[in-house]
């Protein structure tokens, strides 16, 4: 299990998309890029993608936090991820960092 987390901007163009519908872009987006993505279980499962604080709408931001888990460990460069992400989004968005890290059994939070 590896966790990346990503920091990224929203700006004007992005300031009247809401918190859930950015959730169901990154979705898309991660599922484009054919990232082994790590589902939660249950009857229903959804992606495990953890954005940090939901943004008011209107408002825009110059550093957004979203974690997401892959079932396995997957070389994988700021580069490459920034690639793979533009080429499935179709908005302005400015990917500032990505980090890997490995993660323990169960996935921890993205807030304290």
């Amino acid at each position: 299990m590896q966790r990346i987390r990503v920091t990224y901007a929203r700006t004007a163009p992005l300031r009247y998309t809401g918190h859930l519908d950015m959730q169901i872009v990154w979705e898309r987006c991660l599922r484009r890029a054919r990232l082994p993505l790590m589902y939660s279980q249950g009857f229903h499962p959804q992606p495990r993608i953890n954005q940090a604080c939901p943004l008011p709408l209107g408002m825009t931001s110059q550093m957004e936090v979203m974690d997401f888990w892959l079932e396995i460990s997957v070389a994988i460069m700021f580069p490459d991820f920034a690639t793979l992400a533009f080429a499935c989004l179709v908005f302005v968005l400015s990917l500032y960092e990505e980090e890997v890290r490995e993660s323990a059994e169960k996935p921890d939070m993205l807030l304290p």
